[in-house]
């Protein structure tokens, strides 16, 4: 007895269906930091050493990190600048953020800086300000995953916690314009510390992670977001999404505003949509929050629903990031 196939031959074909007619897109958007510093800095000199100078071989109080008196401790330290430089160099806030000169590097006594040194390097940047890495101590736990939902149980993780305190200098006046002090952890997978050759590179990431974090704290920043956007059915729709893959945005807008006139209700509701996305990938939130509403009295959907929210929230922190912009 043969089994009648036409139910599930035309399930799988709705579910092709519906699946092609959207699409995720990444989109880059710029959200604030915690802390704001003074309009009037502008640009910034990141010291590129850290200031605490440790033993050779040493790396706190990391149990099973392992190092031969030749290591070079401050070199794998380093991360927390070049991530920190890595956020702020690619903020919107900054008229420039460099790393100090090497030639530089020798000039700290006992950890610190002299008013001198700040005032010396300062003058060499052209910089306003100079952020400091003063200190940073890592401490290591061992624990197993099973307390950790998310985690299967036969993986075990090292979390190692960071402490650190970083600071903002004036040259010349002679002012500290800030002081930060930034713990957060970062879990790795124990097996990691069992190869001596990465070990450095292992913890290298470890600082680079954190540094990275104390970055986007500390100013607007970039980040990458997937959104959905309405690819189909129908010929107008896949045209504009051709658009989009080639960058031309506005001409995509051009198809999505026209279709949004539609007495077709799904085909207007998906150009809204759509144009929403495209106002919200431009930062023109206001304009976005608009289309998404309109689009959602026209076809009221969970996916609607969930992108405005989406943009209410991004709207909501939109004048403390105005404020973290002032000057610029």
């Amino acid at each position: 007895m043969f089994r009648n196939t036409a139910l599930p031959v035309s399930f799988l074909f709705l579910l092709i269906l519906v699946s092609s007619c959207f699409s995720k897109v990444t989109i880059s958007v710029l959200e604030p930091g915690i802390y704001t510093l003074p309009a009037s800095v502008q640009k910034i000199t990141i010291y590129s050493r850290p200031g605490m100078q440790v033993t050779a071989g040493l790396f706190d109080s990391l149990t099973d990190v392992h190092f031969d008196a030749e290591t070079d401790i401050n070199n794998i330290r380093q991360g927390y600048l070049d991530g920190a430089y890595e956020i702020m160099s690619a903020s919107p806030r900054f008229k420039k953020v460099v790393l100090s000169d090497s030639a530089f590097d020798n000039q700290l006594i006992y950890g610190n800086l002299t008013w001198n040194t700040v005032d010396k390097i300062c003058s060499h940047d052209t910089s306003d300000a100079m952020l400091f890495l003063l200190k940073a101590v890592s401490y290591s736990s061992r624990e197993n995953s099973s307390s950790i939902s998310w985690q299967p149980e036969y993986v075990d993780l090292s979390r190692i916690l960071n402490r650190s305190k970083w600071m903002f200098f004036k040259p010349f006046t002679h002012q500290q314009l800030a002081s930060y002090t930034y713990n957060d952890t970062v879990s790795i997978a124990p097996e990691l510390f069992l190869d001596p050759e990465n070990l450095a590179d292992v913890l290298y990431q470890n600082c680079y992670v954190m540094g990275k974090a104390f970055g986007e704290k500390l100013c607007p920043h970039w980040r990458e977001v997937q959104r959905m956007m309405y690819v189909g059915p129908g010929r107008e729709l896949r045209k504009a999404m051709a658009f989009t893959a080639d960058d031309r945005w506005i001409d995509a807008g051009a198809i999505w505003d026209q279709m949004a006139e539609s007495t077709h209700a799904k085909q207007a509701y998906r150009s809204a949509f759509n144009l929403a996305l495209a106002y919200e990938r431009d930062d023109v939130l206001d304009q976005a929050i608009l289309w998404i509403n309109y689009a959602d009295s026209i076809h009221s959907t969970a996916a609607s629903s969930a992108y405005r929210k989406i943009l209410e929230g991004r709207l909501k922190v939109k004048p403390l990031l105005d404020e973290q912009m002032a000057g610029n």
